[in-house]
């Protein structure tokens, strides 16, 4: 169900607004992976071509999530040695280790 103040006066209508509110929460992850998981504001641009050189990184880093979140929901099941090097898997275990030891106060992973 999608509520909207938008005027629907078809199915055809009905379907191009639900497309349009996909697009927009596409927009909104975005954003939400710029702001809360790169952490954007915390950086000081000393040129407009720094931030936009830094945009496009955050771009390709939404792009594979986007791409990894989608994978993950047709192939629960699939291995993530299939999406990611040993390198960046490790990296990404050991990270999510230290900071469930953090959180639960033992400091140790």
């Amino acid at each position: 169900m999608l509520l909207t103040d938008l005027n629907v006066e078809g199915f055809e209508q009905a379907r191009m607004i639900i497309e349009w509110y996909r697009c927009r929460w596409e927009i909104e992850t975005y954003f939400g992976v710029v702001k809360g998981g790169c952490l954007i504001q915390n950086n000081r641009f000393r040129t407009e071509e720094r931030m936009f050189n830094c945009i496009a990184v955050y771009l390709i880093i939404r792009w594979r999530l986007h791409s990894i979140t989608m994978m993950e929901r047709k192939e629960p099941d699939r291995p993530c040695s299939e999406l990611f090097t040993q390198q960046e898997w490790t990296l990404i275990w050991t990270m999510k280790a230290k900071n469930k030891a953090t959180k639960n106060g033992s400091g140790n992973a």
